[in-house]
């Protein structure tokens, strides 16, 4: 295997030849740099209130026109027995895709919605729903501090952009200008180029 272009710190071979496998794929498709700042603090996202994070693996910045996305691939701990000093410790890397909005959404939370959430929703309303777009409001869940922000910040057309996520399972979280999605799995390389995909129709736009 090539010299990979990232530190592979205390990173397995697998996962390493995983990460290079995907930064190759999107070199074809996109202009990809090394990322080493990690200019958007994942830790302001509640996505990860109950993980515990280490450092990253790779990072890419993906360039388009003047703009740019992220591709982290984020350290998770998961402690099985909930002891901090507990040697039963599982540790993973996912991916997360970051970019800057150019407006204010406020703090939103968007996911497929399962049916265990329609349950929780009957019993305890938290879930936003648009009466313009009712197959978005039937096939997500949408929770934000602020209402009246969210109903205005989101569009039929980035509606409409999060319903073209070919995913089946995947987590989009919103604070302020800043937007991260995910899936809360393992890297994988079909997840990642969705990732970016998505986050590359909407750079710039938003």
């Amino acid at each position: 295997m090539l010299p990979v272009p990232f530190s592979t710190y205390d990173m397995s071979e697998t996962e390493v030849q995983k990460q290079f496998e995907i930064y190759t794929t999107l070199r074809d498709n996109y202009n990809v740099e090394i990322d080493t700042e990690y200019p958007i603090n994942i830790r302001d996202f509640d996505i990860f209130n109950a993980n515990e994070l280490n450092d990253h693996g790779a990072g890419f910045r993906i360039v388009k026109n003047s703009r740019s996305f992220y591709l982290e691939f984020i350290e998770i701990l998961y402690r099985t027995d909930g002891r901090r000093y507990s040697p039963n410790v599982h540790i993973e890397y996912q991916t997360w895709g970051l970019v800057n909005l150019k407006s204010d959404f406020g703090h939103i939370l968007i996911k497929p919605e399962t049916f265990l959430d329609k349950i929780h929703d009957l019993i305890n309303p938290v879930d936003l729903d648009f009466k313009d777009d009712p197959e978005f409001s039937k096939k997500y869940l949408v929770v934000s501090n602020d209402r009246l922000k969210a109903e205005m910040q989101m569009s039929q057309s980035f509606r409409n952009y999060v319903k073209q996520i070919s995913l089946k399972e995947f987590v989009i979280e919103m604070v302020n200008n800043k937007l991260i999605i995910g899936d809360k799995k393992v890297v994988s390389l079909e997840s990642t180029l969705e990732f970016a995909r998505y986050l590359d129709a909407i750079v710039g736009v938003f």
